[in-house]
């Protein structure tokens, strides 16, 4: 018995051991799991902040599409109404250009005008 004794004695210091083994294994392991715990954590702060900033973003963006396209509609309707500005002007110099009356007119008051404005400057 004294053999067996000394057996069992044997293999309960090896399941000491390898029980040893185990925890110094799970040790590291939680180890692990804490850092990568905590790495997730940091991930999931950073993605927060990340998405808010995104968020608002997004937002900024919006509002300036927009103001962009009100600045594109101004403009093209400033381009059209000058457009027609520069059409009835046309319309206009050519009508009274084709009037036999009025041929010389736009031209005698321009002159007319800039006599009137020289003989003011002598006076002054």
């Amino acid at each position: 018995m004294s053999g067996s004794g000394a057996a069992l004695r044997g293999y309960g210091a090896e399941l000491r051991d390898g029980l040893a083994e185990l925890r110094a294994r799970r040790e590291e392991l939680s180890g692990r799991i804490r850092a990568q715990e905590a790495e997730r954590s940091r991930l999931q702060r950073r993605i927060w902040a990340l998405s808010e900033r995104l968020a608002g973003t997004g937002e900024s963006l919006a509002r300036d599409l927009a103001a962009r396209a009100e600045l594109d509609r101004t403009i093209a309707e400033t381009e059209v109404a000058y457009g027609q500005i520069l059409e009835s002007s046309q319309t206009l110099l050519d009508t009274l250009e084709e009037e036999p009356g009025n041929a010389g007119k736009g031209r005698e008051q321009q002159g007319t005008s800039k006599e009137k404005q020289a003989h003011e400057q002598k006076r002054s």
